[in-house]
């Protein structure tokens, strides 16, 4: 009788245990921001940019300087046509991670597309003021660079 009291004691304690290690790691920040970083990426990947939305809101509100969250979320509105929600988010995530090169990128096509040029070559700029390792190869990266080419030569 007192080998199963014991060994019932010690269930109870290694729940208990177990249930303050999870409580920890719930309340870290980071931890929390990441989980809905990974949950906003999984809806992302299934095409369900409204939840992603959600998911990385979340993140954002946990850590107002997460960048990659901004970033997709900049992703996620542009995938659901919410212009001005993306061009937030890009410029956000530019403001916060300069060397971004893939936010440059997006936020120059952005400009292109709203028919903002010199903000577009400002962008363009940027990119080609990096790495070497930064090549062109997207389409609208390329097209971009060579508006920021030409007002290196053209003064």
């Amino acid at each position: 009788m007192n080998s199963g009291l014991y060994a019932r004691k010690l269930g109870i304690v290694a729940v208990l245990i177990l249930l303050t290690l999870l409580a920890g790691c719930a309340r870290d920040p980071n931890v929390r921001k990441q989980k809905y970083l990974a949950s906003g990426n999984a809806y992302f990947d299934q095409g369900k940019y409204r939840e992603a939305t959600i998911e990385y809101l979340n993140a954002i509100q946990i850590d107002r300087g997460f960048a990659e969250a901004h970033y997709r979320l900049a992703q996620a509105y542009l995938r659901q046509g919410i212009w001005t929600g993306a061009y937030g988010e890009l410029l956000r995530t530019t403001d916060l991670q300069p060397s971004n090169a893939k936010a440059q990128i997006d936020l120059g096509t952005l400009l292109l597309s709203a028919k903002q040029f010199k903000q577009a070559q400002e962008r363009a700029q940027n990119v080609l003021a990096g790495p070497k390792q930064r090549r062109c190869t997207r389409a609208p990266c390329k097209f971009l660079c060579s508006i920021g080419r030409r007002r290196r030569v053209d003064p």
